[in-house]
């Protein structure tokens, strides 16, 4: 039985899943994904996330950055065209490579790394917490050959860090689930806006919560965030238009 089984191996996982290690608990950390995964995320670190993961992990490195390196701040545009800046220089990162890092870090303090591994529900004993889980078989060209195990571990204590909207948090306090769909893109072209910035547009008629785009490389990064997971390619549609009309973007691939 472990100590400790963290659900998710995001940066809240990696680390939790770290300190308890260096202070010889048994910790189990799972993520559903292989590893490096993609992420939708604008993948910036403000400077006081970066003050916390470089304190109890070291100097990011090099090759985690994307160009540009330095995130200079957001630009917000509402609804009536106005702009809102707040400039904080940031990091630019890649969460697929950021995340992996992380990872091997909290690995090499001495935690138990499972990938392809999703917990499906957790059960509060007297004395333990059992988890049951189904695991991916490896993967190989062409996708998974779709073999599935199913187990079940157990732990003094589990940590949810399988998002905001967790399905284990839902499932222990039967709460519904509320999820935002994020769709995105990553394409080549060019726009007539800094990329220094994150821009985000909170325009209801872009998306259902709100709008972005960033760069990284030579990628420009296009998403929307609805509800309705049936409308995302629509409204990333209208996105796109409005970038085309208002901001001279310009789609190569």
């Amino acid at each position: 039985m472990y100590d400790v089984i963290i659900i998710g191996a995001g940066p809240a996982g990696c680390i939790a899943a770290k300190k308890l290690a260096e202070y010889s608990y048994e910790v189990l950390l799972t993520e559903k994904m292989s590893l490096p995964r993609e992420k939708s995320c604008s993948g910036i670190l403000i400077p006081k996330s970066i003050q916390m993961v470089e304190k109890e992990f070291g100097k990011i490195p090099a090759d985690v950055f994307s160009y540009p390196p330095i995130n200079k701040g957001i630009i917000l545009n509402s609804a009536d065209g106005k702009e809102y800046w707040f400039e904080s220089e940031g990091y630019n990162i890649w969460r697929n490579k950021f995340d992996r890092w992380m990872c091997l870090k909290a690995e090499d303090a001495g935690c138990t790394l499972k990938t392809l591994t999703s917990a499906l529900s957790c059960e509060e004993k007297e004395d333990h917490v059992t988890v049951n889980f189904a695991r991916r078989s490896a993967e190989k060209e062409g996708g998974f050959n779709g073999r599935m195990e199913f187990f079940q571990e157990k732990a003094r204590f589990v940590i949810a860090g399988d998002g905001a909207s967790s399905r284990i948090r839902r499932g222990l306090l039967k709460t519904p689930s509320n999820y935002i769909i994020t769709y995105q893109i990553f394409c080549k072209g060019s726009i007539d806006l800094d990329s220094g910035f994150f821009h985000a547009f909170l325009d209801p008629k872009l998306s259902q919560y709100d709008a972005w785009f960033n760069v990284k490389d030579e990628y420009l990064i296009i998403g929307v965030a609805v509800k309705d997971a049936s409308l995302m390619r629509y409204y990333h549609s209208k996105f796109v238009s409005y970038l085309k009309t208002h901001h001279n973007a310009r789609i190569l691939s």
